[in-house]
């Protein structure tokens, strides 16, 4: 039935239009986000049933009343939202208990970047980090987001800092005093950077037996700024600390005591600081020890690590290194593992001889991984044979090693075969072809052919890796072989390869190949794909092939 003519001679206005005390009803309910009650739901879905029929009608009617368009149009758009706000209450993220949208809001926080370098700083807008922008946003959807967020102390547990603008620090200092409150009693991870003066040092300090983690780049260092946290670090875990290149520094002793630190990463312009070394699992090193005086402070760190110690040297210069090193005497350290990354633009003969005379010096009676990488679109490595042979002779390498992984390193097929022979117990096993545009320069002439590749992986490496008796001291127990490679190789050959370790391995679990394509995506022939397949299908490999990309 149509309603009754209104006074500006339209035929129809919804009955179910919004009072201002309903639509304030309504804005109060979604505001609280809580569950609706079953009274609630039954109304409101009358509502946006009913309300569905007028709108319908109020597109007819508009066009059939010109004279009352304007109001009628107003009026459609006013119920619309109403109708809205009532689907809204059905929301399913009204239904997500707390604690999960909590979580939620967990992965709405900006990534973190370790402050390594000494000119890295904090992304721009160090105060809306400061003050955790992201989490103030989300409370200001509703009355129910904001008590969660506010509620929830674990969420504002990453205090971001960067003090090292003098006009920023006392608003700085106070949005962190409001985080820290904020996080309650929870355990820390402090991401920071500052002078050696800044006042939120010491605020920090007064909380310190709630650091778990530390990221902190000082510009100076100065002891007494921080000694309050000397043997109050009961939770500390992880320490990234960069003390920029400053000579001055003097003795840094208060991480000495941190009963729980296993994981360290640092930048040291002056003194090596004080930490228990012995209890470290991993240590990473950073471009800061480029010229050779500092390396060999860095391997003098190794011998105080123990059994149990993952050791990372990276990002290693050795361009400028007057060779033959003067002597330094020999290190030997029961470290595990050792990940060295390291650039040598001078020639490959130099290149060889810096990273020999790394080696050379070098005896690592526990050794089980050793991991060699180029700085990415640098020169690449090039293998010191000789050196190496002493150095897996002097370590054991034959009975202990289990992963070698050889990124962007030049080497013959035969000096390949050779470092293989030399390790009986090898697992896991990374090598690859060294493009041309890793190529070194000052020993090849750039070309458009192929030989200006260094091409490791070849069908006659690949024959050579193929499990026969005569071959059984190869890799007798490989596990794992992943190669980034230009597919130069017959496809056949690699999965005879792989079938030969397949039927001799006495492994738990399937073989694992990982291949990586370097230039294009290679076209593996049908008949080796669907042999592949059969033998994922039966558990006895675990394949994976993908782009290269770093």
């Amino acid at each position: 039935m149509d309603s009754p003519l209104n006074v500006d001679g339209s035929v129809f206005s919804s009955s179910l239009l919004p009072t201002p005390a309903q639509s304030a009803q309504l804005l109060q309910l979604l505001r609280c986000n809580s569950l609706l009650t079953h009274s609630e739901s039954e109304e409101l879905e009358a509502v946006i049933a009913s309300a569905l029929v007028d709108i319908a009608r109020y597109d007819v009617e508009i066009g059939q009343s010109p004279g009352a368009m304007d109001r009628m149009v107003s009026e459609r758009v006013v119920l619309q939202e109403y109708v809205d706000k009532c689907r809204s209450a059905f929301s399913p993220v009204r239904r997500l208990p707390p604690e999960i949208l909590a979580h939620i809001f967990a992965f709405c926080s900006p990534d973190l970047i370790p402050l390594y370098e000494p000119q890295q700083s904090l992304p721009l807008d160090p105060l809306a980090r400061t003050a955790q922008l992201h989490l103030l946003r989300l409370s200001r959807v509703c009355f129910g987001w904001r008590e969660i967020v506010m509620g929830t102390p674990w969420l504002w547990t990453t205090i971001e800092g960067d003090f090292t603008d003098p006009l920023i620090i006392e608003r700085g200092i106070a949005l962190l005093s409001q985080s820290l409150q904020r996080s309650a009693r929870c355990s820390l991870a402090i991401h920071l950077a500052a002078w050696d003066d800044t006042p939120g040092l010491e605020l920090l300090a007064q909380h310190s037996q709630r650091w778990q983690s530390a990221d902190i780049f000082m510009y100076r260092m100065d002891a007494k700024f921080l000694s309050g946290i000397k043997g109050n670090l009961p939770l500390l875990e992880h320490l990234d600390l960069n003390l920029g290149r400053n000579e001055e520094i003097g003795p840094i002793d208060m991480f000495e005591f941190a009963p729980k630190l296993t994981r360290v990463a640092l930048v040291a312009g002056g003194a090596v600081p004080r930490l228990p070394w012995s209890q470290l699992r991993e240590v990473t090193l950073h471009s800061n020890f480029v010229d050779q005086d500092r390396v060999f402070v860095a391997l003098a760190i190794m011998p105080q690590c123990s059994n149990e110690c993952a050791f990372r040297l990276c990002g290693l210069d050795a361009t400028e290194w007057i060779l033959p090193i003067p002597e330094f005497g020999s290190v030997t350290s029961d470290i595990w593992s050792l990940d060295l990354t390291l650039k040598d633009e001078s020639s490959s003969d130099h290149c060889r001889e810096a990273l020999g005379a790394l080696l050379a010096r070098c005896t690592f009676p526990c050794f089980r991984s050793l991991r060699f990488r180029s700085r990415r679109q640098d020169p690449p490595l090039h293998w010191p044979r000789n050196d190496f042979a002493a150095f897996a002779s002097r370590s054991s390498l034959r009975e202990r090693l289990t992963t070698l992984h050889l990124h962007d390193m030049v080497i013959t097929e035969d000096e390949f075969i050779e470092c293989l022979s030399e390790m009986h117990a090898l697992s896991h096993l990374f090598m690859q072809d060294v493009p041309r545009w890793l190529a070194d320069d000052t020993d090849h002439v750039e070309t458009d052919h192929v030989d200006t590749n260094h091409i490791l992986i070849t069908d006659s490496l690949l024959r050579r890796l193929t499990w026969t008796p005569d071959t059984a001291r190869l890799g007798p127990h490989l596990a794992s072989l992943h190669v980034a490679t230009l597919f130069t190789f017959d496809h056949h050959a690699l999965l005879d390869l792989i079938t030969s370790r397949i039927v001799s391995g006495s492994r738990d679990g399937p073989f694992e190949v990982g291949l990586e394509w370097m230039d294009r995506e290679p076209l593996i022939a049908d008949s080796v794909l669907s042999r592949v397949r059969e033998l994922q299908s039966q558990g006895k490999l675990r394949w994976r092939l993908e782009c290269r990309t770093d």
